[in-house]
């Protein structure tokens, strides 16, 4: 339920941003003045990241919170989500602050209100995204500050449909109009998508999920009246905080984060599903700690653990004629204050005896 909520408030929080990007709205009379460093034109990439290149630029669990905070359930290399006791005008200018001095350019667009407050940032190619929204009640400030990591992948660089002329363009998101059929313009998409190295990472309505490395693309496809009935194509790109492969025919799949985590339903049994990912993993640098699955309960499940040290647990429960499988993936820091916490409770159940 945690990983459902938290995913929904960044869904929010990024539609939020998306909208306020769309107006092409400045910062308002009543905003702030602030010495924000220019934003430099950068050159389009095309080459996804992998986690590791992007926390090199900036790692979202160590980004200060608004001071008196208390630590949000989870964080993760590419997402921050957490409420600050002030308000959201507040809330944004101390992270604003705070990213122009890690050298992050602030880009145009910014809109700060009493209300409300969103705006974006680059740096070597990346770009992120800060919201703050009021949360609390008239007697008491809270606010919910956003913080997303969409990346380096310029959009630009996304297959352009065919016969489509761009709509329009932003810092996170991009959109063509053109006059082939829904459908039509789905599959081409697809097709060029998956030439270009993207995997199939899950559908939700008109929308179609890729990832390749640690970009996650959604590509939507719909009918616009506004266009003349015409179909208008868009990409948004987002950053995530660990690479979990998903096989090309799961009937059902969804990531979220934090906590970081995939569900898939994987066609076939649990052997099968095992085999997959022990063969797709191992090319990864993951290593299993058991030779099979081991039972517990319904379900069945495998920790894989890598150099780096991070943690990956699988479990995997059949379902009819498939079977469900959840990724749980725990970053090496996160993993040492579990094995912390085990040390100290081991200690305490030996001194009770």
């Amino acid at each position: 339920m945690n990983s459902e909520r938290f995913g929904r408030l960044a869904a929010l929080a990024l539609a939020c941003f998306l909208t306020c990007a769309g107006c092409g709205k400045a910062a308002t009379a009543d905003a702030p003045a602030t010495a924000a460093n220019t934003a430099p034109s950068e050159p389009p990439n095309a080459t996804p990241p992998t986690v590791s290149e992007a926390a090199k630029i900036l790692d979202l669990r160590q980004l200060p919170l608004f001071p008196g905070s208390e630590e949000p359930g989870g964080r993760s290399v590419a997402r921050l989500t957490y409420n600050a006791k002030t308000s959201p005008r507040e809330a944004y200018a101390f992270h604003q602050k705070e990213l122009l001095a890690q050298k992050w350019a602030q880009a145009p667009g910014e809109y700060v209100t009493d209300e409300s407050a969103s705006g974006t940032f680059t740096r070597d190619g990346y770009t992120l995204s800060l919201s703050a929204i009021p949360t609390g009640s008239d007697d008491e400030a809270a606010t919910m500050v956003n913080v997303n990591n969409h990346g380096n992948l310029s959009a630009k660089t996304l297959p352009q449909p065919a016969e489509s002329t761009l709509l329009y363009e932003f810092p996170v998101t991009i959109a063509y109009v053109t006059p082939t059929p829904v459908e039509k313009a789905v599959a081409e998409i697809d097709a060029a998508l998956l030439a270009a190295g993207w995997e199939p990472y899950g559908l939700a309505g008109d929308s179609r999920f890729y990832r390749q490395k640690a970009i996650r693309l959604t590509a939507t496809a719909s009918v616009a009246p506004a266009q003349e009935g015409k179909t208008v194509v868009n990409y948004q790109t987002e950053l995530v905080s660990a690479e979990l492969p998903a096989p090309v025919n799961a009937t059902r799949l969804q990531y979220s984060e934090p906590p970081v985590q995939l569900s898939v339903d994987f066609t076939g049994d649990l052997a099968a599903a095992d085999k997959w990912y022990r063969e797709r993993l191992g090319k990864m640098g993951w290593e299993p700690t058991t030779e099979n699955p081991v039972e517990q309960g319904f379900e069945h499940f495998v920790i894989y653990r890598n150099k780096p040290g991070e943690m990956l647990e699988i479990t995997f429960r059949e379902v009819d004629d498939f079977t469900r499988l959840m990724l749980r993936f725990t970053t090496a820091e996160e993993f040492a204050e579990m094995e912390k916490r085990w040390e100290e409770q081991r200690k305490k159940a030996e001194a009770a005896k």
